[in-house]
């Protein structure tokens, strides 16, 4: 297996070249082997994830592109109007997921939004019901396109609208002018697992130390489809069609790392919107789902515990409700101690979400799920496999 270029992960500007031209390779194969060629989204079928989000107390629901445009690849640019298309009713979406107590959020191409007006077409979703925006496709970050984003988010501000950046540049503190503005890409995240093998285990345990100290990134984490790096594969080269549904099982997109490293990047990454990446039909009935259950994205408290570049990363959250939360990631297998001098005083309950390492050596898939009964003055060590991780979420105990 090609082993993924060193450059990417190092000062060396020519990384993110390096990047494009693999990713731009795998993209002219597939359109050659014409599996880029549909989409996906039907009323119903946005229903059903509407329905599931309402089920996992996720307090909202991306529609994705495709939704307006065409149903074949579609022709971005400031003359396709942002408009349902025809057969997809995204006003009766809005209506059932606000019943199911589910805000949604809409993708669209930044050319669109400009050629239609920014004003107008915000205006039109706002009245509409629409909570969000996922903005795409700038790609650059000139004087003028720097101006665009802050007229953005203000007409957004004004209309009551949140904002995801993507196709964006790094932060830069918009989010303290705007903080309507929750997110933004300008991070190698997990959609690199379509069309290349860059999203290795020590890629994810840099961002910690590097893309997220600048601030919020939407990597969009959480895929159950979980394989080791030896046994990783690319979506395309896997077959995958552009637009592909649940109904094509063998190509839903693969990460790498355990189901409790997948799990931990949950927590541990940095996204007050945090968009987690695959189906209903994977997520429901899964093993570990329960850590994914009413999930906080914004958190009262962040307690780094330690980590190396590369290598590793641990932190404890504290949420809004009480709970506690602790991730931790590894590249190669280590035995950790879970801490717990954290949690205030009192006995507590952690249900634990780890490992199952002698299984994880040839399923990925593999996890341990037990509760443990703990106060700020006990411990509990647990051992992580190669690519692996661990969850805690700890809950105070009612004493009868």
């Amino acid at each position: 297996m090609k082993q993924p270029d060193q450059s990417v992960y190092s000062l060396d500007p020519a990384g993110s070249e390096t990047l494009a031209r693999q990713l731009a390779g795998n993209l002219r194969r597939a359109f050659a082997k014409g599996v880029i060629k549909k989409y996906c989204q039907t009323t119903e079928s946005e229903i059903r994830m509407v329905d599931f989000a309402s089920e996992m107390g996720w307090p909202y629901h991306l529609i994705d592109s495709g939704w307006y445009g065409f149903s074949g690849m579609p022709c971005h640019g400031p003359e396709i109007k942002v408009e349902s298309r025809k057969g997809f009713d995204l006003a009766r979406i809005v209506s059932h997921a606000k019943s199911k107590g589910v805000g949604i959020w809409v993708w669209v191409h930044w050319e669109a939004l400009e050629g239609d007006g920014v004003e107008e077409t915000i205006s039109r979703l706002s009245r509409m019901g629409v909570k969000g925006v996922k903005i795409d496709f700038m790609d650059r970050q000139d004087q003028w396109m720097v101006r665009w984003y802050e007229k953005v988010a203000r007409i957004c501000a004004k209309h009551r609208m949140m904002v995801n950046f993507h196709g964006a540049f790094k932060p830069t503190g918009t989010e303290r002018t705007w903080p309507n503005v929750l997110t933004r890409e300008g991070i190698y995240g997990n959609e690199g697992c379509k069309g290349g093998n860059m999203i290795t285990p020590e890629h994810v345990a840099t961002l910690p130390f590097t893309r997220f100290l600048l601030g919020p990134g939407d990597y969009t984490p959480g895929s159950f489809g979980n394989v080791h790096m030896k046994d990783f594969l690319c979506q395309y080269e896997r077959g995958l069609a552009y637009g592909d549904g649940p109904e094509r099982p063998s190509v839903w997109a693969e990460e790498p790392g355990t189901r409790a490293h997948a799990i931990a990047l949950c927590i541990a990454f940095d996204s007050p919107l945090m968009t987690l990446c695959d189906w209903p039909e994977r997520y429901r009935g899964a093993a570990g789902i329960a850590a994914l259950r009413n999930l906080p994205s914004v958190w009262k408290n962040t307690i780094p515990i330690g980590g190396a570049i590369g290598s590793h990363y641990a932190v404890a959250r504290e949420a809004f409700d009480g709970r506690f939360y602790f991730a931790a990631f590894t590249v190669e297998p280590r035995r950790i101690s879970l801490p717990i001098g954290f949690l205030p005083p009192g006995r507590w309950t952690a249900t634990v979400y780890c490992d199952d390492v002698a299984r994880s050596l040839s399923d990925a898939k593999a996890i341990d799920v037990r509760k443990l009964d703990v106060s700020r003055d006990g411990s509990a060590e647990f051992d992580l496999a190669r690519e692996g991780g661990i969850v805690a979420v700890f809950e105070k105990r009612i004493e009868p």
